[in-house]
């Protein structure tokens, strides 16, 4: 009886392992995913302000 509930909770422990582990490859691939997508928002908003401002300084150099 008492190796049977030991077995029990041997495997409960095994499998509560295994989800806390696959869990934290999951939150892992998010955060990897998120933190991409930002990067990628950043560039794109670095590169937009850098055509802009060249615009607006080539429209400066027009005006004079």
């Amino acid at each position: 009886m008492y190796y049977f509930i030991g077995g029990l909770f041997y495997q409960k422990g095994r499998s509560v392992i295994w989800f806390i582990s696959s869990f934290f490859k999951d939150i892992s691939f998010i955060m990897n995913s998120i933190f991409m997508f930002i990067y990628l928002h950043m560039i794109n908003v670095y590169i937009d302000t850098n055509k802009i401002n060249k615009s607006i300084f080539i429209q400066k150099k027009h005006k004079q």
